[in-house]
């Protein structure tokens, strides 16, 4: 098997004994908006913006398969 990609997670134990027999999983998205007004007195240029949005959940893994 491949790795995973820089946004996953390849889990090697489960997750019993873990507070809640989970683990805690967040996930992050970064947006970036630039806005640009292009007719009348104003145009050009008109702000940039960043929302960053999280969220968060217990990922309960009850197996793991070793392969070779």
């Amino acid at each position: 098997m491949s790795d995973s990609p820089d946004c996953g997670h390849r889990y090697t134990r489960t997750s019993n004994g873990r507070p809640g027999e989970r683990f805690p999983l967040t996930a992050t998205s970064t947006w970036t908006i630039t806005w640009e007004v292009s007719a009348g007195a104003a145009a050009g240029d008109a702000g940039e913006w960043t929302e960053i949005r999280d969220s968060t959940v217990g990922v309960r893994v009850g197996e793991v398969q070793v392969l070779s």
